[in-house]
């Protein structure tokens, strides 16, 4: 988990990648245009700094907005596979030929991703310094749960405006939709820029099998009815 301190509102925003990660960024790159031509750049920066400043002076986080976005732990991971796998973004690992065979790879080690498997975008969405700084500042200030579909509640936190700006999203032109209900054991070509329904990657084995991999995240978002 990511997260983003805006002291001019009282505002700290947690994100994942694969959960609102583009658009915070973008909301960044406007935020910063005209404060800091570095961040505007590059708002990555803000995520490779050292943050144990933040954890050094976190006493002085009271009266906060905390804002957490969450993904339903099935859909970000069927996304995460789509994005980076079928698209080959990355290199796909030895003989995983469909979702089931992704699923089973990173499901050996309970809440571990596997080497051969990109970390960032499928880890846990309650991990990191983001979560870690989180669970020290929880009980001083409000606490905001949302789902990724009501990302845009943010902006008003940090009197961000025109959205049309800051909410575009790379488009994907896809061909027409895959009507099976087996989707976890096709192929990467057969489903590769098509339209697909996310819950037809599952069945209740591997359901189960995601369940218990991310029931962290899970719990932590219980009240989002993700299960």
């Amino acid at each position: 988990m990511h997260y983003w301190v805006v002291n001019e509102y009282k505002v700290i925003i947690f994100f994942s990648s694969k959960c609102g990660s583009t658009t915070i960024y973008n909301y960044m790159k406007t935020f910063y245009k005209n404060k800091s031509k570095e961040i505007y750049k590059n708002p990555l920066i803000l995520n490779k700094r050292d943050n144990q400043n933040d954890f050094n002076n976190y006493k002085n986080y009271i009266g906060y907005n905390l804002i957490v976005i969450g993904r339903n732990p099935y859909y970000k991971l069927v996304s995460g596979f789509l994005d980076k796998y079928v698209n080959k973004i990355y290199e796909n690992p030895k003989n995983c030929n469909n979702f089931e065979d992704f699923v089973n790879l990173l499901t050996i080690s309970k809440n571990v991703v596997p080497r051969n498997i990109n970390k960032a975008h499928f880890k846990l969405q309650t991990n990191g310094k983001g979560f870690e700084l989180f669970n020290k500042i929880k009980d001083n200030n409000n606490v905001i749960i949302i789902d990724i579909k009501d990302i845009n509640i943010v902006s008003k936190f940090i009197n961000l405006k025109n959205l049309d700006l800051v909410a575009r999203k790379r488009s994907v032109k896809k061909n027409t939709e895959i009507k099976s209900d087996n989707l976890w054991e096709l192929n990467y070509e057969d489903i590769k820029d098509r339209k697909v329904n996310y819950n037809n990657f599952y069945n209740n084995d591997l359901k189960n099998k995601v369940y218990n991999y991310y029931k962290n995240d899970f719990i932590f978002f219980k009240d989002l009815k993700y299960d």
